[in-house]
């Protein structure tokens, strides 16, 4: 059976895609919602940035974080890693 690489790069981002998407789903936010308050016009842009959270900017993280409620603690935790 083969074995399925992960990256070290996806890896090392799991924490904040893990706290983005749980905080989404609690919060019930469509997509739609969500690229409203990111300033976008439709929400069909919000999969792929929902998927790779760590290729949004610190601004989007922080409008979104805002928005659902994330504790900037909690989003500065998962988001920056050292080393």
């Amino acid at each position: 059976m083969p074995k399925v690489m992960i990256f070290a790069e996806e890896k090392k981002f799991r924490p904040l895609k893990a706290l983005v998407k749980g905080y989404v789903t609690v919060e019930e936010k469509t997509h739609t919602e969500l690229a409203q308050i990111l300033g976008a016009k439709d929400g069909r842009m919000m999969s792929p940035r929902l998927d790779s959270p760590q290729n949004m900017t610190a601004s989007e993280l922080s409008k979104l974080g805002k928005s659902l409620g994330i504790p900037i603690e909690d989003l500065r935790a998962a988001a920056i890693k050292y080393g």
